[in-house]
């Protein structure tokens, strides 16, 4: 009696030493698109929550005719505003009152708090303020920049710019939307 084996399936080793080769070198090649993507992500976002806090800030402002301020946070979750520009990079308290009032929790309206990492906040003003009126100080051109910082370069890339007009009125400039931007 003839014994005949049933033809076996499946992959052979070598089908699938090729199959994990090609799938290694496509994802060589699109990690640092993935990593350019997720930054660029980061930053739009790190955009949009800073113009909506302002925003807020202005609207508020107006609406109950009261001053309000906004400040980057001395350190991050604490209720005290920076010293010096570079505290944007911790996130930034939205309160009642102008510029020599402190930020404490009766008068905190929004409280925003940020991670270091690729993406940087950078500020050419401690606090802005807005008036009953609508209007802001200061009025910068280049009041805030959102830029993205390459790991191992150390160089910043500019990605955005927010810029504040005396009316209390923003605008957002795209500085760079390429690959390289971010």
């Amino acid at each position: 009696m003839k014994m005949s084996h049933p033809m076996s399936r499946g992959f052979t080793l070598i089908e699938l030493v090729i199959t994990l080769a090609v799938v290694g070198i496509v994802l060589a090649i699109a990690a640092p698109y993935g990593a350019a993507f997720i930054n660029k992500s980061k930053a739009r976002s790190l955009t949009g929550e800073l113009t909506r806090s302002l925003m807020s800030a202005r609207s508020q402002a107006i609406t109950y005719g009261r001053t309000v301020s906004v400040c980057g946070r001395s350190a991050p979750d604490t209720l005290a505003c920076a010293a010096n520009a570079e505290g944007w990079r911790n996130g930034w308290l939205v309160f009642w009152g102008g510029p020599a009032v402190a930020p404490t929790a009766a008068n905190l309206i929004a409280n925003v708090n940020r991670a270091q990492g690729n993406v940087v906040l950078n500020a050419a003003a401690v606090r802005v303020v807005f008036y009953p009126n609508g209007r802001a100080s200061p009025a910068n051109n280049g009041l805030f920049t959102v830029a993205c910082r390459n790991p191992g370069e150390g160089a910043v890339a500019k990605f955005r710019t927010v810029q504040l007009g005396a009316n209390g009125f923003l605008n957002t400039v795209i500085d760079g939307d390429a690959n390289y931007a971010c």
